[in-house]
């Protein structure tokens, strides 16, 4: 009885708040002290008188709040484990992908350094033809600076699609414009296959825009490498408005994907171009897919190329309902 043992006395507040009897028991984990359990009970002075002094914890209580005690301790640890490693490897994701953006980050500025060069030495030396190769390297580079950083901020947050309804063909036909160039300097017939009606769905222009991107330079860059007699690009649209999906395909005749690269090529900062690549295009258009509620899929064999088909709804409202 709290109120009865002396070694309260000088503690008015168990008097004033009418504290009749109280338990604590430390919380004890595997490795320390995690905290205390207190129970009490409260009476007021005419119920006390009434109760007959009659307590209410015991041996019993005692022992049943020592057993929680210690198995509140232990979640408590084990919680503590979980965001400890949790946050252990976030670090570690965190220190792999600065090394990763930091190694292909240095990779353009050399290429952007050896550009400068030649521009400085055709201006010293007067000759046209080698000022316009190495500008022609600065701006190549500048080009992959600008999509590194594009794709980083694509990643690193998330963002809700802002929707019009517009032509997708038309949006198709200026990324292949933009491409074609490449394209041709690299050996690669683009072939687009794609209807003459307009299909017109909701999408935002400018996640889209950079998510087909990436996966036709991909497929452009694949497809240079490869030792075929043709290289070639296959992109074709199609839209079924009763099932509500429109579907893109960007196939090539490249060397192809094994089984276990197909497992990995979705996974940020796992590139197959080695040095040339961040391994965060393809993990980038495929987040911009799922945000507009479709998804990016991968179908290949080595030697027999690769096809990537976006899909998603051609009415937003239709498929929120």
């Amino acid at each position: 009885n709290a109120q009865e043992d002396d070694r309260w006395d000088s503690v008015e507040s168990i008097a004033r708040l009418g504290i009749h009897e109280a338990i604590c028991v430390p919380m004890l984990g595997r490795y320390g002290l995690v905290g205390t359990v207190y129970v009490d009970t409260t009476q007021s002075a005419g119920a006390f008188a009434e109760s007959g002094q009659e307590a209410t914890f015991g041996q019993r209580q005692l022992r049943l709040l020592m057993a929680i005690a210690n198995q509140a301790a232990m979640a408590i640890e084990d919680t503590q484990f979980y965001q400890a490693m949790i946050q252990s490897e976030r670090l570690a994701a965190m220190g792999q992908a600065v090394a990763n953006l930091s190694h292909h980050a240095k990779n353009l500025l050399q290429g952007i350094q050896g550009g400068a060069y030649l521009v400085q030495d055709g201006i010293k030396n007067e000759n046209v033809s080698v000022i316009e190769r190495g500008w022609s390297i600065v701006q190549r580079n500048q080009e992959r600076v600008s999509g590194l950083v594009m794709d980083m901020l694509s990643f690193s947050k998330d963002r809700e699609p802002v929707y019009q309804t517009e032509d997708v063909l038309s949006l198709l036909r200026e990324i292949l414009e933009s491409v074609e160039p490449q394209a041709d300097e690299l050996g690669v017939a683009i072939e687009a296959v794609l209807p003459e009606q307009s299909i017109l769905c909701d999408f935002d222009r400018e996640g889209l825009h950079r998510a087909l991107l990436n996966v036709l330079l991909n497929a452009v860059d694949a497809t240079s490498t490869a030792e075929v007699d043709c290289p070639r690009v296959r992109v074709a649209c199609s839209a079924n408005e009763t099932a509500n999906w429109v579907r893109i395909e960007i196939a090539d005749n490249g060397p192809g994907i094994s089984e276990t690269e197909l497992d990995r090529i979705f996974v940020p900062f796992e590139s197959t171009k080695g040095a040339r690549g961040t391994g965060l295009g393809l993990p980038v258009s495929r987040k911009v897919a799922r945000e507009h509620g479709g998804d990016l899929t991968a179908k290949s064999e080595p030697g027999q190329g690769a096809v990537f088909c976006f899909s998603w709804p051609i009415s937003q409202r239709d498929a929120s309902e």
